[in-house]
């Protein structure tokens, strides 16, 4: 039953995201009879399948919000803030009991009877209109269809806590319904028996919505459409099914078609008895739990790592046979890996809802006027990625709300719109997902910026920094420039963790504003963590690895060139780059090559050059958190073994950049 009552709780927590994402959506759109049933349906699927697993109040709940939508549908009732604002508490609430099934925390007690009130009051406010004045839905024959449906649970249906008498309940209140019961011998348990149902249901509700009912028995029905009609307004097909009653394994989908057809074209029904022939219902997807993923990426980890120790082996080995499987085998992991990675990758907009509604709640509170624009939610990552990114974004949001985005007042004393907005915008480049939050409001005060991080002794009164270094300085330990601390943001801390995680993820944060104009802030994060194609280097006995996607192209220098540097500038190609000697930034010992090999990469739209000693060749790293003995190493991200045994080193070219440029300003 735990296991059970383990997917309802999953279920319902997709079924919230999506009642939330549809709340949100109709606020301005409060005359769309499309999102309005799709809120109704979400409360209406809900309400039937949260008293099966032991959640009443949730049940309790969806009924009557279930009311109110009712009386919106019906034109009864105007959908007001106050009712959307209602039911997103609502949402929040139900959360709340999904964790907590017997409701025994105080406060979740008293918010749930607060609530109740606050439904109950919107039941019975002057809205509801005088009932000679209702709007009446009229429901044709034509709207309806009829279907024909197969269910068939599994012997321990009971046992799992499923409430069938309310699961045909559900169908009897959407529709012309009819049910035949069957038993079946097939179990090999002589104290469990099996029991089947054929189901013949008119609706003017969508196949979809009918498959709600059997949410939480998804794959024991099958479900066709037998007309684009309520046959049960036909009296042929009603004397029909009259005449089948006693004997319902004669039904059968295509006997049941059949005999639409005849009546409808005004020919007598076939007497003759046809076999049943179900078809299984197409099952396009299945929810399969994180740490299955996590450990399906685990093993594929193991196997490519076995499988780089084979090809080391294989090269030593001259075994032509064994060369060829070794190749084959490479191959069919690198598809494998592949599809275990795309297994992980779901798009960001499961994290974009909760935005919608930060944003809504948070201008309310502030009083401001303030819309959400989403750009690329299709954009694909890593479930971890996202889960990790889900904090960061939050605060950069809040952010923007509440220091960015001025008030009505001061946006219509500066000419803007009254009206701010932010903006989110995520596309691929590369192997990287970037994803920009941009607001067009005050911008960061880039002269207090400069004079808080003189008070904090970041910098001195002679420091030269240009407008992008200085907005940066933001991102710093207990850096804030708020004058006074708000519920919302302004305790100096935030930015630096934001930036932090984004640097775990082996990310980057760019900042650019405007004062009045707005701020952006970038995110550059790669779509996946786990497994990454790169390019394998050695300098001495030290193995490095360059992520592969940054890589412009290799070549060859003389340790005389390296020598004769120029402000730390070689020339490659007839173009003066910027370096950096991979020996000497880890004080690696050992003779020195006669000629070195150069890795140019880009980073920060411009080309740097890595010196080392050897190219290795292209490598699929598997990567590991470092421990604390790198901890303070912070151009390195990561660690992967090798087919031989040995660690390389996974290294974050964007620091190694930064210490070039760095160096090269002070220089000049």
């Amino acid at each position: 039953m735990i296991e059970f009552q383990q997917k309802f709780i999953d279920d319902a927590n997709e079924l919230l995201v999506e009642l939330e994402r549809d709340v949100l959506q109709v606020e301005g759109n409060e005359d769309s009879e499309e999102i309005i049933d799709r809120i109704f349906r979400v409360m209406h699927t809900l309400k039937g399948a949260s008293s099966m697993f032991g959640f009443e109040a949730i049940g309790q709940l969806t009924h009557e919000l279930e009311d109110i939508y009712v009386r919106i549908r019906d034109k009864e009732k105007k959908l007001t803030r106050d009712i959307i604002s209602t039911t997103l508490q609502s949402v929040d609430i139900m959360r709340r009991i999904l964790s907590d099934p017997q409701i025994t925390d105080n406060s979740l007690q008293n918010d749930l009877r607060d609530l109740e009130k606050q439904i109950e009051n919107l039941l019975h406010d002057s809205d509801t209109k005088p009932k000679q004045q209702q709007v009446q839905r009229v429901e044709k024959s034509e709207d309806y269809k009829t279907y024909y449906i197969l269910f068939e649970p599994d012997a321990d249906i009971n046992d799992r806590g499923v409430n069938l008498n309310s699961l045909f309940d559900e169908l009897k209140e959407i529709g012309n319904c009819r049910i035949f019961p069957m038993s079946s011998n097939d179990s090999t348990d002589e104290e469990k028996f099996y029991l089947r149902w054929k189901i013949i249901i008119s609706s003017n509700k969508t196949k979809q919505e009918i498959e709600d009912v059997f949410l939480f028995v998804q794959f024991e029905y099958s479900i066709e459409e037998l007309a684009s009609l309520n046959m049960f307004d036909k009296p042929e097909f009603e004397a029909y099914i009259d005449s089948v009653c006693e004997k319902p394994e004669e039904i059968s989908g295509d006997k049941l078609k059949e005999t639409c057809v005849d009546i409808l074209t005004l020919k007598k029904p076939v007497e003759k008895t046809a076999v049943a022939q179900f078809e299984s219902k197409k099952t396009q997807s299945i929810r399969v739990s994180a740490d299955k993923l996590d450990e399906l990426m685990n093993l594929v980890s193991e196997l490519i790592t076995r499988q780089a120790e084979l090809k080391l082996h294989t090269n030593k080995v001259e075994d032509i046979a064994l060369d060829s499987i070794s190749e084959d085998f490479q191959k069919l992991i690198s598809s494998l890996r592949n599809n275990a990675l795309n297994l992980r990758l779901v798009p960001i907009a499961v994290m974009l809802t909760q935005f919608k509604r930060l944003v809504r709640d948070l201008s309310f509170g502030l009083a401001k006027e303030i819309v959400l624009h989403i750009e690329g939610s299709e954009t694909e990552l890593d479930k971890t990625i996202i889960d990790s990114l889900n904090s960061p974004m939050l605060h950069i949001i809040r952010n923007s709300i509440d220091h960015g985005i001025e008030t009505v007042e001061e946006r219509k004393a500066q000419k803007k719109s009254p009206t701010g907005t932010i903006s989110i915008r995520a596309y691929y480049s590369g192997a990287y997902v970037y994803i920009s939050i941009q607001d067009d409001g005050r911008g960061i005060n880039i002269k207090r910026v400069r004079e808080k991080a003189i008070e904090k002794g970041l910098i001195t009164k002679e420091t030269e920094l240009t407008n992008r270094e200085l907005v940066n300085l933001v991102t710093k330990s207990g850096f804030s420039t708020a004058e006074n601390v708000t519920e919302v943001s302004g305790r100096g801390v935030g930015m630096d963790v934001v930036a932090k995680k984004i640097t775990e993820m082996r990310g980057k944060l760019e900042i650019e504003t405007e004062t009045n104009v707005g701020t952006t802030i970038t995110i550059k994060i790669p779509q996946t963590l786990s497994i990454v194609d790169t390019l394998l280097v050695r300098c001495a006995n030290s193995f490095f690895l360059i992520p592969l996607s940054l890589v412009i192209e290799c070549t060859t220098v003389s340790a005389i060139e390296v020598d004769a540097k120029i402000n730390k500038h070689i020339a490659i190609n007839g173009e003066l780059l910027p370096y950096i000697l991979l020996r000497n930034e880890f004080s690696l010992e050992g003779n020195l090559p006669k000629k070195h090999k150069v890795v140019i990469v880009r980073e920060e739209k411009q080309k740097v050059a890595i010196i080392v000693d050897k190219v290795v060749g292209e490598h699929q790293a598997v990567l590991k958190p470092l421990g604390k003995v790198f901890a303070r190493h912070d151009y390195l991200s990561g660690g992967s073994l090798l087919g031989n045994g040995k660690l390389a080193l996974m290294l974050d070219t964007n620091k190694l950049a930064s210490i070039i440029f760095k160096e090269n300003r002070l220089t000049h």
